[in-house]
C-alpha cells in the first residue's frame, strides 16, 4: 500500500506473549514457535507452533501437563525451549509430540529457597558447555531474591542457580562469553563473563547500567545484543500509564548509554539484525493504538512499520521478516521486510 509492504496476519490463538523463530541454514525462518498465557485453557496450553512462510496449520506445542504462564521461548537448530511461570517450571522439547508426554524439569521443590517463577530463556548450543539460561523472577519474596539458572542441554537435572540476589530478572541475551540480562524491579542492565563448568559469573557479576548515567531507566524489560552494543526497551514510570518509554543502546560494559526512542508508551519486546532495532509498543491491555518500530542499530530516524495494534508483546525475525504477538486481540503477525 502506498508502496509500503503491510502486516499480514498469521494466525491466532488467545491471548499470545513470548514469539521465536527457527531458522534454515539461509537465515529464513521454518517454524515459529510463540507462547499464549491465556487462563482459560484446560489444560493450559502454552506453547503453539506453525510452518512458515505461510503458518497456514498452528499446532499445539507444549506439554499436556499444564503449563501456566509462559512468559519466555527459545529455539536452537533441534529444539524448542519455554518457561512456566506460575508453576516454576521450564520445558526442553524437540517436538510437539515428543513435548506433549515430556516431564517438566525446573520445579519449585527441586529449586528449593524460593528461586520460583521463570520468565526469561536463553539457548546457547554453541558454548562450550551448551545449555538453557533462566531468569528466574521469585514473587512473595521481595527485591533482591531471584536469580539467574543454568541447565546443560540434553541433562534433564536440577538447574544450577549461579548468580542470585537479582530484582526481578527479564530480559537477557549473550554475546559470546558475556551474559547480559535487566533487573527491572531495580531499574538495572547487569552483566558477567561466564567461565567454568557448569558456567559461573566467577565474581565478575556487574551491574553496569544505569552507573554514571543521569538518564531515567524506568523499568527495563527485553534485551538484545550483538558484538559492540546492548539494546534493551525501558517500558516507563509506574503506575502503567506509561509515557516515558525508552528505547536504549549501550555499549558491552556500560560507559556509554543512549536513547534511540523516546516518549514511548510502554515498549517491551525487542528484536535485531545487522541494519535495524526493531520493537512494540504496547501502550496496554486493551489499546488498539500499539505500534511495531525500529531504527538504525547506530541510532537515527524512528520509522513506525506498523500501527493500530491491539497490545502487542513478542517480537522476533529472521532474514525474510519480521514477527510479532498480539495479545489484545489474540493475532500473530508478519511483515516483510
Amino acid at each position: 500500500m502506498a508502496g509500503q509492504c503491510q502486516p499480514m496476519v498469521l494466525a491466532t490463538t488467545k491471548m499470545p506473549q513470548a514469539i521465536a523463530v527457527q531458522t534454515t541454514t539461509s537465515g529464513v525462518g521454518a517454524t515459529l514457535y510463540w507462547t499464549d498465557v491465556d487462563p482459560t485453557d484446560t489444560p493450559q496450553q502454552d506453547v503453539y507452533s506453525c510452518s512458515l512462510p505461510d503458518c497456514s496449520a498452528p499446532v499445539p506445542s507444549g506439554s499436556m501437563t499444564g503449563c501456566n504462564m509462559s512468559l519466555g521461548v527459545a529455539v536452537d537448530a533441534t529444539g524448542y525451549y519455554f518457561t512456566c511461570w506460575t508453576n516454576s517450571w521450564f520445558f526442553a522439547c524437540s517436538s510437539p509430540t515428543s513435548c506433549a508426554s515430556a516431564s517438566p524439569i525446573l520445579t519449585t521443590t527441586a529449586m528449593g529457597g524460593g528461586v520460583n517463577n521463570p520468565s526469561g530463556i536463553l539457548v546457547d548450543p554453541g558454548s562450550t558447555v551448551p545449555g538453557i539460561f533462566l531468569l528466574a523472577q521469585t514473587n512473595g519474596g521481595g527485591m533482591h531474591t531471584g536469580a539467574i539458572v543454568y541447565e546443560a542441554l540434553g541433562t534433564g537435572t536440577v538447574p544450577t542457580s549461579f548468580q542470585g540476589g537479582q530484582n526481578y530478572p527479564s530480559g537477557i541475551a549473550k554475546v559470546g562469553a558475556e551474559l547480559f540480562w535487566t533487573e527491572s524491579a531495580g531499574n538495572l542492565v547487569s552483566s558477567c563473563s561466564l567461565s567454568g563448568s557448569p558456567p559461573n559469573c566467577a565474581g565478575t557479576y556487574s551491574q553496569i547500567l544505569p552507573g554514571g548515567h543521569k538518564n531515567p531507566m524506568p523499568n527495563p524489560d527485553q534485551l538484545a545484543a550483538d558484538a559492540t552494543r546492548i539494546y534493551f526497551t525501558a517500558n516507563g514510570t509506574m503506575p502503567m500509564t506509561f509515557t516515558d518509554g525508552v528505547v536504549f543502546a549501550a555499549s558491552h560494559d556500560g560507559t556509554t548509554l543512549a536513547p534511540l526512542a523516546m516518549g514511548q508508551s510502554y515498549p517491551r519486546g525487542i528484536a535485531l539484525d545487522a541494519k535495524y532495532v526493531y520493537w512494540v509498543d504496547y501502550v496496554g491491555a486493551t489499546s488498539t493504538t500499539g505500534t511495531v518500530n525500529r531504527t538504525p542499530v547506530g541510532g537515527g530516524t524512528v520509522v513506525t512499520l506498523a500501527s493500530g495494534l491491539a497490545a502487542p508483546v513478542g517480537i522476533t525475525q529472521d532474514a525474510a521478516a519480521i514477527y510479532w504477538t498480539n495479545q489484545g486481540d489474540g493475532t500473530i503477525s508478519r511483515l516483510a521486510k
